[in-house]
């Protein structure tokens, strides 16, 4: 996971990784991360929470702070990487894993949609195949980034056609990509 800024989305200025000066060798798998955000208008703004900016990433997702977008600092509890939420859980549509999609602050708290890995067969949701991915919902404390509120148990979006489970994905892999205002709504 690297960071690059521009103004105006045709020039790019390359930063390198996201924890490169304060965790450069001490972050693990960190390809993936969603800023926390806030809406204004029909654009998705970083938000900061009391000063600082917020992400969660990886597939536990873990949680860093930063004070400039730039520079990110894992978010440490008892000197390990906190999580929001806890894995595995045994039974349910992310038992493997919760992978972090869009983190958006509303007025209840910061909705972050997650891609959900369902475990291999007897461990996860039964009534999804066996290492499915569905995008699924959490609501975590807008003012405690850290603290989750409400965790949904079954997934929001999940493939259920034929079609949707054959292919090229041999588990059924439907992923959270982003959300856009569109006509007073938010669409995934």
């Amino acid at each position: 996971m690297s960071i690059a800024t521009s103004r105006d989305l045709f020039h790019w200025t390359k930063h390198g990784p996201a924890f490169r000066k304060h965790a450069p060798d001490k972050v693990m798998g960190s390809r993936t991360g969603v800023v926390v955000s806030r809406r204004e208008s029909d654009r998705m703004i970083a938000a900061k929470i009391d000063g600082k900016y917020w992400m969660y990433y990886h597939h536990n997702n873990f949680i860093a702070t930063s004070d400039n977008l730039i520079d990110w600092h894992p978010y440490k509890e008892n000197g390990h990487p906190k999580s929001v939420m806890e894995f595995p859980r045994p039974g349910y549509y992310d038992a493997g894993s919760g992978e972090p999609g869009t983190a958006m602050i509303r007025n209840d708290g910061i909705l972050l949609m997650i891609n959900g890995s369902n475990s291999g067969p007897g461990e996860g949701d039964p009534d999804l195949p066996a290492y499915a991915w569905s995008i699924g919902q959490t609501l975590i404390d807008k003012s405690d980034p850290t603290k989750l509120l409400k965790r949904a148990d079954e997934p929001t979006i999940h493939a259920v056609e034929k079609w949707e489970r054959e292919g090229f994905s041999s588990n059924c892999t439907v992923m959270h990509d982003g959300m856009v205002h569109f006509h007073q709504e938010l669409v995934e």
